[in-house]
């Protein structure tokens, strides 16, 4: 699953808490999700002072390891705040 968060800043917490977490009884892997056409600039090491509206900025994490039958409203439950 590809879940796309509205601020950089919620995604640096759903990394936090999400790490060792079960979902439905299963360890998940979460990581920032790096697209197909991410350029060379896009790849450079992650900045913490980045204007988290600035367009490179990232808002969006991969779920693996999921069920497939997870559905969409599972996963917002699981990382609304």
């Amino acid at each position: 699953a590809v879940v796309r968060f509205k601020k950089p800043s919620d995604v640096e917490k759903a990394l936090e808490v999400s790490q060792d977490k079960l979902f439905f009884g299963c360890k998940i892997s979460v990581a920032p999700h790096q697209s197909c056409d991410d350029d060379a600039e896009s790849a450079k090491p992650y900045e913490t002072d980045i204007d988290e509206y600035h367009p490179k900025a990232t808002r969006t994490l991969f779920i693996g390891n999921l069920e497939k039958d997870v559905t969409q409203q599972q996963l917002r439950d699981k990382f609304k705040h």
